[in-house]
């Protein structure tokens, strides 16, 4: 499920647009009416984020320790102590000069190295040595299969961030510890790897459950729900191999072998059944005919025809079959689809709820207070 709380939505919004909380608040509850309930109060906020043109990306909880960190982690804070300062140091690389810096950071947990690069440097320059700060913004990379956190020009540095004397007085004992090497966590955060099986053998026949969407848990294998989109991404590539269809892992900078790699795409939506959200991942054939005929190369590098896509699809009836699976990172469900339509037929819609037994949505000491009094009369 999408877990970014309501009121971080509304703050976000309120800080992005410029409105004020009662003119976004105007707009949300519009937008609930003009679906009749069909969304929640989220996916409203979704859609006039949309509408005003406002990312509303993953919001990852925090701040992390050392040892929670995956690789792909994004968004990220971290607080400990800076264990070592390194020069920054200059160099050259395709005719253009670029230059580095790093910390050695840790908490009671582990240590790791951060970096910073090109003007992102100058940050590196308002850090020594022993400083115990909370550094956001960070980002996990692999370098040489070691984990590092990489700053970027939204990193900031929150010093005296540390609340509790105990947590204070641990952090100014830490000493050197171990660099978090990737073979250390066999968890690494691979966002993709669920859905590498669509390029190799079939999976074993599963019969899809319609759900709603707040009642999908992770023992559900296949799931069908039908909902509005109400958030679209931009598409993203990844490499593969064209014999084995498995991912192919380059180091910077390398390109892809043409003659046996091939570049595939997946793109996610945001889907509402007045229930709850979840996203919706679509990988290779899907990605296309989500996206119709537009090229989605083109979609992930022209803003212009990405926008015109995006409003295509936004609050339209998706009908979505998908696997189930859990996102570490986030904590939360979501669906590698297996197929969707839209615009489902409203008449086997109608006929399908009908179908469904009445829930009793009385509570419990409501009924046992109500038979008290029936044996009292």
């Amino acid at each position: 499920m999408v877990h970014i709380p309501f009121d971080t939505l509304i703050k976000k919004l309120v800080e992005k647009s410029g409105e004020s909380q009662a003119e976004i608040d105007k707009r949300i509850a519009e937008k609930l009416n003009e679906f009749s309930g069909l969304i929640s109060k989220e996916g409203a906020a979704h859609i006039v984020a949309n509408e005003l043109n406002i990312p509303i990306g993953d919001v990852a909880a925090g701040p992390f320790k050392i040892k929670e960190l995956r690789l792909g982690m994004k968004n990220i804070t971290v607080t400990g102590k800076v264990l070592a300062k390194y020069n920054v140091t200059s160099f050259a690389k395709n005719g253009r000069e670029g230059r580095v810096a790093s910390l050695n950071f840790g908490d009671t947990t582990g240590t790791c190295r951060v970096t910073f690069w090109h003007d992102d440097v100058l940050l590196h320059e308002r850090i020594q040595e022993n400083d115990i700060v909370s550094l956001t913004n960070l980002s996990t990379k692999d370098n040489r299969n070691v984990l590092e956190l990489s700053a970027s020009a939204q990193t900031k540095i929150v010093r005296e961030a540390i609340g509790n004397p105990k947590d204070l007085e641990a952090l100014a004992q830490i000493a050197g510890k171990k660099t978090m090497s990737l073979s250390d966590n066999a968890t690494t955060y691979e966002p993709n790897n669920s859905a590498n099986s669509n390029f190799t053998s079939a999976p074993p026949r599963v019969v899809a459950i319609r759900k709603p969407i707040n009642e999908i848990t992770a023992n559900d294998p296949l799931v069908e729900i039908v909902g509005i989109v109400v958030q679209v991404f931009k598409p993203a590539s990844f490499t593969v191999d064209k014999m084995t269809g498995k991912k192919v892992r380059l180091e910077a900078g390398m390109p892809a072998d043409v003659l046996h790699h091939e570049q595939r795409f997946v793109m996610n939506i945001v889907i509402d059944d007045g229930t709850e959200t979840v996203r919706a991942v679509f990988f290779g054939d899907e990605c296309q005919r989500l996206i119709g005929t537009q090229s989605a190369q083109m979609l992930k590098e022209n803003e212009y025809e990405f926008s015109k896509t995006k409003t295509q699809l936004l609050g339209q009836t998706i009908s979505l079959t998908g696997k189930v699976v859990k996102n570490q990172l986030y904590d939360r469900i979501e669906l590698i689809t297996r197929s969707f339509s839209f615009n489902p037929d409203p008449v086997k819609e109608l006929a399908l709820v009908l179908s469904q037994p009445i829930k009793n949505t009385t509570p419990k000491n409501v009924i046992a207070n109500a038979t008290a009094n029936d044996g009292d009369a």
